[in-house]
């Protein structure tokens, strides 16, 4: 068994920018190790899943997230939305999941791009819907680790700024939670061996 402890790529879609004001629609994430190959990176999945849910009761759609909504594909939303559970019930069965990754491949060290946003949304429904998040407190941000490696300021560690050997292939980027996870993975990937 590899040693080397898994990576966790998380990905959110929400109705608004604010856990608890707002909900989260659609949760994706990749388990998975980098693996160098010559002249690239691959990764390694060990596990992929996605889990949306239904909105909370109480909270009230961003108008102007909901306007963003409204420009994209029809198939764009109905891929964050569909067959939807409570929050209660899609927050356990992601808590599930991780804990079978725990047991498999020793705990995952979650990975968001950027943290503020999709790890903000990820612990507060663990916490409020399970009571303690099995992952921890922290979460690597990828767009930090961005601005590291190039030595550029934080806000301009953006996709148009990056090097080309970190951007060409990437899976595209959808807005499924679950494609967006896994072309995390890849960019994180990349981005650990420059």
């Amino acid at each position: 068994m590899n040693k080397t402890r898994p990576y966790l790529s998380i990905d959110i879609e929400a109705d608004g920018p604010i856990p608890g004001r707002n909900s989260l629609l659609s949760l994706g994430a990749v388990c998975f190790r980098p693996e160098p190959v010559e002249g690239d990176v691959e990764i390694h999945v060990l596990s992929k899943a996605k889990f949306n849910m239904k909105p909370l009761d109480g909270a009230k759609q961003n108008q102007e997230t909901m306007e963003w909504w409204a420009r994209q594909s029809p198939d764009t939303w109905a891929s964050a939305t569909r067959n939807a559970t409570s929050p209660e019930e899609g927050t356990q069965a992601f808590v599930n999941w991780v804990l079978m990754l725990k047991v498999d491949h020793g705990r995952p060290t979650p990975i968001c791009y950027p943290t503020g946003f999709d790890w903000t949304f990820v612990h507060w429904y663990v916490q409020a819907f399970y009571g303690t998040n099995p992952l921890g407190f922290s979460c690597l941000d990828i767009k930090t680790l961005a601005a590291a490696k190039m030595n550029v300021p934080y806000h301009r560690a953006v996709k148009k700024n990056m090097p080309s050997e970190w951007l060409n292939g990437l899976p595209p980027h959808t807005h499924d939670a679950a494609d967006d996870a896994m072309e995390q993975a890849f960019l994180f990937a990349r981005m650990l061996k420059s």
